[in-house]
């Protein structure tokens, strides 16, 4: 995918409407239809597949339109040429493209706001990015035929979806450089294999299960406004933004491995709650329902301890006797600096707690310290006691000596990779056991409350089973409605909410609607109707 640029969300060329949604494919298609008979092009020299790239360009301005936030769109030959990228809709050419996005400017569809050079992150080089935005001739046609962000998803049953991706070892930090370069993707024809296949397999199904779920922040409408404004980003030493919008139709993961292996990191990424404030995950909702978030205390490092076999320090323990398999808080460092006092105590904790697992993941002690110096979000002052944030990083390895000889050598990708397993797990029991929706967050899920006693137990059940006793928090759950269990429940004026309802109504509007006591009730996924779609099955059958 392309980078954004200034005001503009990049051009996704996997979006398409999603096909349980009878009433808007049939909407897009009619659409398509009358835009093609207005668009100034050889007709003789339209390929079959300019209706599919029409579609999915529509969808793409269609969201724009919606956020009211421009398009950016690379339009460069060797962008768009076959197989020039690992992760690449094959189906779009870059002729067809052109006379598409030509087309649409000739008939006033849309207009073109700025023409960037910039370098596209994709390809590594530089190229012509161009931003456009949607006229009124153009939103005219989409209220007209009542299109809906809800329908819009993408396309993961494109063969090229890149549901599985491998980068490549992260180049070192030359001397002028703030900060690390970022690993390059991976073409994955040569690092093939049948464990590939299988995991592929099992997200494609797994995303089509979570294709059948509504899933929402509930917020009212200056909230969204107030996420958004947090998720826009500085770029370069000016004042302009790039906007990473919350787009909620980008609800499909993927897994990302690291180093050119399939036992380095692994991770779960792609899901539009990834990106949003930890604050806004306890108002996500699945299927209208409220949810909360689970996750496994101190991962990595219990892990650590127990894979070494080390005894905690008692000062880590607050002088209670735990073995490496006991609760324990590695980040609170309390007792070993009897300085740190009022605020302190919990600022110090973050900064221990980040600066460990950057310890853990850099590959010398070297790199580490550039990231802690020059991150001033999350280091603002070296904690009190402590001349420089060497003399920190080394307290913290006295205070972990059981581990110690774990930092600074790349140990973190090791751990991602083991946690992303008892993830996949998970969300494949809780799939086929309770047919519950989970939302993964790396080392939390998010669940509907109501499924949050199974998931306790299968995360337990499977890091029993990776050999792993670690121990649970739970976040707390939005208060409830006691007379409505657990529906409608947040503690908000819904009528200041009317961007999620109508939202939550265009999904139900395409879906059987069930009522119960005057209640909405989402329609719940049937196994035995969608069977194959079910986590795994289509791979064992």
């Amino acid at each position: 995918m392309a980078r954004a640029v200034t005001r503009s969300i990049p051009f996704d060329e996997f979006l398409c409407i999603n096909g349980m949604y009878d009433r808007h494919l049939k909407t897009l298609t009619d659409l398509s239809k009358i835009l093609l008979e207005e668009l100034t092009v050889e007709r003789e020299r339209v390929h079959p597949d300019y209706i599919i790239v029409l579609e999915v360009v529509l969808c793409n301005f269609f969201i724009s339109k919606k956020h009211n936030v421009h398009l950016s769109i690379p339009l460069m030959s060797g962008y768009w040429s076959k197989n020039s990228r690992p992760k690449q809709n094959n189906t779009i050419t870059y002729r067809i493209l052109k006379h598409i996005i030509d087309g649409l400017l000739e008939s006033k569809f849309i207009r073109m706001v700025k023409n960037y050079s910039s370098g596209v992150a994709s390809i590594g080089k530089t190229g012509r990015t161009r931003i456009y935005e949607t006229t009124p001739k153009l939103k005219k046609l989409f209220d007209q035929y009542q299109l809906n962000e809800t329908a819009i998803i993408q396309q993961i049953g494109h063969p090229q979806y890149p549901f599985v991706q491998l980068k490549d070892f992260r180049p070192t930090r030359k001397k002028r450089q703030k900060f690390r370069p970022r690993a390059k993707q991976l073409r994955l024809e040569k690092y093939r294999n049948s464990y590939v296949d299988v995991m592929e397999q099992e997200l494609r199904s797994y995303n089509q299960f979570l294709s059948q779920v509504h899933l929402d922040l509930y917020v009212t409408d200056k909230e969204e406004e107030t996420i958004r404004r947090e998720m826009a980003q500085k770029i370069n030493d000016d004042d302009e933004l790039v906007l990473r919008e919350l787009q909620l139709h980008k609800k499909f993961i993927y897994r990302i491995f690291n180093n050119r292996s399939w036992e380095s990191g692994g991770r779960f990424y792609g899901g539009w709650w990834l990106s949003i404030k930890s604050k806004w995950r306890q108002r996500i909702t699945i299927n209208n329902n409220v949810t909360t978030e689970i996750d496994y205390s101190s991962m990595h490092f219990t892990m650590l301890y127990q894979d070494c076999k080390s005894e905690i320090d008692e000062e880590l323990t607050a002088g209670n006797k735990f073995d490496s398999s006991g609760l324990f808080d590695p980040y609170d460092l309390q007792n070993f600096n009897p300085k740190w006092q009022g605020a302190e105590i919990p600022d110090n904790r973050n900064m221990v707690k980040d600066a460990m697992n950057i310890m853990l993941n850099s590959s010398d002690e070297k790199e580490a310290l550039v990231v802690i110096r020059n991150d001033k979000d999350k280091f603002p002052r070296i904690p009190t006691g402590f001349r420089t944030w060497k003399s920190f990083t080394d307290h913290i390895l006295s205070c972990h000596k059981g581990i110690a000889d774990k930092f600074y050598i790349g140990a973190g990708s090791h751990y991602q990779f083991k946690d992303s397993q008892i993830a996949s797990r998970v969300m494949s029991n809780m799939a086929n056991k309770h047919n519950a929706c989970v939302l993964p967050v790396h080392d939390s899920f998010i669940v509907e409350a109501s499924k949050s006693e199974s998931l306790m137990r299968e995360m337990r059940e499977v890091a029993n089973e990776m050999g792993y006793k670690i121990p649970l928090t739970v976040s707390p759950t939005p208060k409830k409605d006691e007379t409505t269990s657990y529906k409608n429940i947040m503690t908000i004026n819904k009528d200041d909410c009317s961007n999620y309802f109508k939202r939550l109504q265009d999904h139900f509007d395409t879906l059987p609607v069930i009522y119960q006591d005057d209640v909405l009730i989402p329609p719940s996924f049937n196994p035995e109707k969608f069977r194959k779609l079910t986590w795994r099955e289509e791979y064992q059958d």
